[in-house]
């Protein structure tokens, strides 16, 4: 149930609350009135009843525009932790590719060296082979 429909469920109970009010104390100041003084008159409840309407109107009205300015204000914040999210996702993809792209420059690096390696290797050997094959 929303904020606004337990406004008006509120305000729908109140309302016959104070129309079961209203009636009895109609009725019993008639009954009263007519019964033991019948040279008063009548209260006349109408006035005080559209002024506790309009206090009850202005509530819900307040109620629904302050609820309003608090979904507005839930939706901006949830648009900026989305933006903030996307940022962030963002943020780590561009980490994990510069990631990716290091490793991968290390790698090929290291396979240069190996290589580097190898023929520095062979080079020794055939070096060391060349002064055993001219002595014998």
């Amino acid at each position: 149930m929303s904020t606004t429909e337990q406004y008006s469920a509120t305000a729908s109970r109140a309302t016959s609350t104070v129309e079961n009010v209203t009636d009895f104390w109609t009725q019993a100041v008639r009954t009263l009135s007519y019964q033991t003084l019948p040279e008063l008159p009548q209260a006349d409840l109408i006035t005080a009843v559209e002024r506790y309407f309009k206090f009850v109107q202005r509530t819900v009205d307040i109620s629904r525009d302050f609820t309003i300015k608090w979904v507005v204000a839930g939706n901006m914040l949830s648009d900026v932790v989305r933006e903030q999210a996307d940022s962030l996702s963002g943020l780590v993809r561009n980490q994990a590719e510069s990631t990716r792209a290091f490793v991968h420059e290390q790698a090929d690096k290291a396979e240069q060296a190996g290589k580097e390696l190898t023929r520095e290797t062979r080079k020794a050997e055939r070096d060391r082979a060349r002064p055993a094959n001219a002595a014998g």
